[in-house]
C-alpha cells in the first residue's frame, strides 16, 4: 500500500489529475470523469475531499467499482485534515 501526505493529494484537483478520499482511502477517479453517471463536475467538485457521505450514498454495485480506483491512503498522521470535511 502506498501511503500519501495531504499535501500531494491536493495537487490532484483537476480534470487531469483527480483525487477523492473516503476516509483514509484515496482514489484516483481521473479516468472515471468522463464517465460518471452524474457527471464531471459532480466529482470535481469534491476533488481532495473525504466523500464518505457521497459513497455511502451509492449502490453496492457502484462502491464496489470504486475498488478499481483506489491508489493508496493517507498517512495516519494526517487524518485530522479530513475530518469533518464533505
Amino acid at each position: 500500500m502506498i501511503y500519501y501526505t495531504y499535501q500531494e493529494v491536493l495537487l490532484h484537483n483537476n480534470e487531469n489529475s483527480c483525487w477523492i478520499l473516503v476516509d483514509r482511502n484515496i482514489y484516483d477517479v481521473t479516468e472515471f470523469l468522463d464517465i460518471h453517471p452524474g457527471s464531471k463536475k459532480a466529482i470535481l467538485k469534491y476533488a481532495c475531499q473525504n466523500v464518505k457521505q457521497s459513497y455511502k450514498y451509492h449502490s453496492k454495485a457502484g462502491r464496489d467499482l470504486w475498488k478499481n480506483y483506489l491508489i493508496g491512503k493517507l498517512l495516519k498522521k494526517e487524518i485530522g485534515y479530513i475530518l469533518n470535511v464533505f
